[in-house]
């Protein structure tokens, strides 16, 4: 394995922070927005599953992923911001957040090595299902078929990544 820089090793480190946070978020959420739990509950599975499969990258390259009061507490921060939110201003809000990290995503797939591509993959296109989650959601359209397709592909990967 060649050797990565500092600044990609951060970057993995904080998408893996962020589908932890996605993870513990959206399975809070299910309290405040009830009749939404099956998706949502669908969403943090995703959340977890590409965690894990950013964990074991993680661990090849021999870093750290943030602690886990970290993640609690960003994710209780982001709970409280939501206020008394309803479900529509949630998705509005949760898109704007959602946008750069396509972005983001699309950029350290296209950087990555060989050897991180395909779970770098997994982590774009499951960022651009979430897009078009929020989108069909936001149109009152049911977006969680976007959501069971990557969740289709990861269970096809899982023997490489983690069991979660």
């Amino acid at each position: 394995m060649d050797p990565v820089s500092a600044t990609y090793i951060e970057e993995l480190r904080t998408s893996h922070f962020g589908e932890m946070v996605g993870d513990l978020l959206f399975r809070r959420l299910c309290d405040r927005y009830p009749e939404h739990s099956r998706k949502l509950r669908e969403l943090a599975r995703l959340e977890a599953s590409v965690g894990g499969l950013m964990e074991a990258v993680l661990e090849r390259h021999r870093a750290e992923a943030e602690p886990t009061e970290r993640v609690e507490a960003l994710t209780h921060q982001l709970f409280d911001d939501l206020g008394d939110a309803d479900w529509d201003a949630f998705l509005v809000r949760l898109r704007d957040v959602v946008v750069p990290f396509v972005e983001r995503f699309e950029r350290l797939h296209d950087e990555s090595p060989a050897e991180d591509r395909s779970a770098l993959r997994i982590l774009r296109d499951h960022e651009r299902a979430l897009l078009r989650f929020l989108n069909a959601e936001i149109q009152r359209e049911d977006g969680l078929r976007q959501i069971e397709v990557v969740l289709a592909e990861l269970t096809e990967v899982r023997p490489t990544g983690r069991q979660g």
